[in-house]
């Protein structure tokens, strides 16, 4: 016995129409997408950091990994980005299509098609991620992404990428 989507929304809001419903909830997260995905395109991690609630979450192919703090995500993300240069991918990455399925009043699931034209030659390829977008009064922040198919199109490609690089392993010592 499931929920009805237009009973839900008849429960979250019952108070408005169908086009204010839409134009109040698809108008945060939209714009907060294409702010992610310039700050992809702009090669910046810790733009890509501000864009997260803490902490954030990651699920990838059953495993869970977390940012706790601005600190660690703005490393990681850092790091991605010199990842995916480091291996030959390049960070030619831009998001390709942006899907909103709102969810609640303040939260939506944001269905981001990514794609990538890697520098070193070999074909171009697209993916897509889910974020889970929350508006918390005046702040918006996406609190988990599922990135099974960035991941798992990314290790068909360029399987040792994850792998220790010397240069990594001394910026770290």
């Amino acid at each position: 016995m499931g929920l009805d989507p237009a009973r839900l929304q008849g429960l979250i809001r019952p108070w408005i129409n169908d086009e204010e419903w839409e134009e109040d909830i698809m108008k945060g997260p939209q714009e907060f997408c294409r702010s992610y995905g310039k700050a992809m395109e702009d090669k910046d991690g810790q733009a890509l950091a501000r864009h997260y609630f803490f902490p954030y979450i990651s699920f990838t192919l059953g495993q869970v990994h977390s940012f706790d703090d601005r600190a660690t995500a703005d490393k990681a993300c850092t790091l991605q980005i010199a990842g995916f240069e480091r291996a030959g991918v390049g960070t030619d990455i831009r998001i390709k299509d942006v899907k909103i399925v709102p969810v609640s009043e303040d939260s939506a699931l944001c269905h981001l098609t990514w794609e990538i034209v890697p520098v070193d030659g070999t074909p171009g390829w697209s993916w897509l991620n889910i974020y889970g977008y929350r508006r918390r009064g005046e702040e918006e922040g996406f609190e988990f992404n599922i990135s099974d198919n960035e991941i798992t199109e990314l290790l068909q490609r360029f399987p040792d990428f994850f792998e220790p690089h010397p240069e990594a392993v001394q910026a770290e010592g």
